[in-house]
Parts: structure tokens; sequence; C-alpha cells
């Protein structure tokens, strides 16, 4: 019992040890963390790239009461958004056979959005 308190529990400590300080290296200092941190970046980027398109679309604010715009052409929902984060603050939830008033068409990166009065 002796040489276990005096070899496995120092051995083990050093070894948690170690892997605390592996862990934290990774989280903080890897090119996995730099990786996710420029995703976030990205994301957030592309989130206010949409709102200002919508905003600049509308003639208002996110959330603020807009002029009303004029409709390019009505339009039926023929699909539903299956994943809601993907749309991000300025995506609203449409229901298939909803009637819906186009009021801008996306080009560029937010080709096959829309901007729309339900």
């Amino acid at each position: 019992t002796r040489r276990v308190v005096r070899y496995a529990l120092p051995m083990s400590a050093a070894a948690c040890f170690g892997y605390a300080g592996i862990s934290v290296w990774q989280a903080w200092g890897s090119e996995e963390a730099q990786l996710r941190d420029r995703w976030q970046r990205d994301a957030l980027e592309l989130n206010d790239r949409r709102l200002r398109w919508v905003q600049t679309a509308t003639g208002g604010a996110a959330g603020a009461a807009a002029p009303a715009a004029e409709p390019l052409f009505s339009a039926q929902v023929v699909g539903e958004v299956h994943n809601m984060s993907a749309l991000g603050s300025a995506g609203i939830r449409l229901k298939r056979g909803d009637v819906v008033q186009v009021l801008a068409e996306g080009s560029g990166p937010e080709q096959g959005f829309s901007i729309v009065r339900s």
C-alpha cells in the first residue's frame, strides 16, 4: 500500500494536470479554436449583412414600423424552412400555403432569400 501512495497517486495527479493543460491549450490556442472563432465571426457578419439588407429594402430599422413598401408581386409559400437558425434574426417562419407579398428578392449571397410581408 505504501508503494501505491508513494508512486501511483503522484503519477495520477501528474496525468490529470497534464490532461487539463492539453485541454486548456486546445480550447484557447489551437487551430481548431481559431477556426471556431472565425466561424462565429463570419456568422455574425452574415447576420448583420442580412439585417442591413432587410432594413434597406423595407426603409426602416429592424423591428421598427417601416413605411409600407410597394410589393413586387404576391406569392404562395411552397415549402417551409427546416433550420430556423440558418435564417438568423431576420427570418420568420412561414407555413406552406401562406400567401405573402414579396418586397425584394435577394441576389449574390442572399440569392434564394426574399423579403416578404405576410
